[in-house]
């Protein structure tokens, strides 16, 4: 057993998905229309709209890249002469600790460079635990902690994604390429209004920006999105609430996108359409205009 440590490094040899054979995998590329309408209370309703093939019966479909800290039970898919059956959110994804969890008692490849003479060893172990970081290995009969060398993963373990997916079972009634559109809402995504005013020398006119503050901690990047923002509390229904089940899909809004920034009132809240589709992306606060003014009137 080698006493020295050089630290454990990882190849992924195959890196795909690992995926049932019946599953269609819907990846953003194949994304026809996106509209994020943002809430006050950092929520948001996402509405994203992706072509698909589907065969006449029941198909599984996963949408990759829904937002990380979606609602599960707010998912709704809709389609022509589609019935959801089932649906599961699956957020356990490909990283370092996940990978050596996973491929606990599987057959794994090792490779050792010797550091003295380049000489390159090759072989398989069993990875029989994986316990504060460390790994051991069962090489040729003998336990091996702190293994020196990497360790291969020939592929990726079961249940495992790159991006946060949404995977859906779903009834077609009809074969073909059709358009489904998947709803849900979703923590991580706040806005707010800044406004900005310069005063003449006399004082009595002022130049107002107001600039719309988007915040986007949700870790997803939502791109060429359309974007309306709610101004107004919104209700939460508690959980525990004594009403139907759809009542729970409570913040489900929507407008048409107008060729300026437009303000709609409606209920008791006032909804305002950006003209031009935008990037939000994860980790970023960004500024949109929302109007201006100059010469303004003022009375101190």
């Amino acid at each position: 057993m080698r006493s020295s440590f050089f630290g454990i490094s990882l190849i992924l040899a195959l890196f795909a998905t690992s995926v049932s054979a019946t599953e269609k995998v819907i990846p953003e590329t194949e994304q026809k229309n996106l509209n994020v309408t943002i809430y006050n209370g950092n929520r948001a309703l996402i509405k994203d709209t992706r072509s698909i093939q589907l065969e006449n019966g029941l198909n599984t479909i996963s949408f990759s890249g829904v937002s990380s800290q979606i609602i599960p039970e707010s998912a709704l898919l809709q389609g022509v002469g589609l019935k959801t059956q089932e649906q599961n959110f699956n957020f356990d994804l490909i990283d370092y600790n996940s990978l050596m969890e996973k491929s606990v008692g599987s057959q794994v490849d090792i490779e050792y460079i010797d550091p003295a003479t380049g000489v390159v060893s090759n072989g398989t172990a069993e990875l029989l635990a994986f316990n504060g970081g460390s790994p051991v290995l069962k090489i040729d009969n003998k336990i091996e902690t702190n293994y020196p060398g990497r360790i291969i993963f020939n592929k990726v373990p079961d249940n495992l994604r790159a991006k946060p997916t949404l995977t859906v079972d779903v009834f077609a009634q009809n074969a073909g390429i059709q358009n489904v559109n998947l709803s849900y809402l979703t923590e991580g995504l706040s806005w707010r209004a800044d406004y900005v005013g310069e005063l003449n020398s006399t004082e009595d006119k002022l130049n107002l920006n107001g600039l719309v503050t988007l915040t986007n901690n949700s870790n997803t990047d939502f791109k060429n999105a359309h974007l309306q923002l709610v101004a107004g509390d919104v209700n939460i229904v508690p959980i525990n609430a004594i009403m139907p089940r759809k009542a729970e899909r409570y913040m489900l809004a929507s407008a048409t996108v107008n060729d300026a920034i437009s303000t709609e009132k409606f209920s008791d809240f006032y909804l305002y359409t950006l003209p031009q589709t935008t990037d939000i992306l994860s980790k970023q606060t960004k500024q949109v205009a929302l109007l201006s003014g100059q010469n303004v009137s003022l009375k101190k």
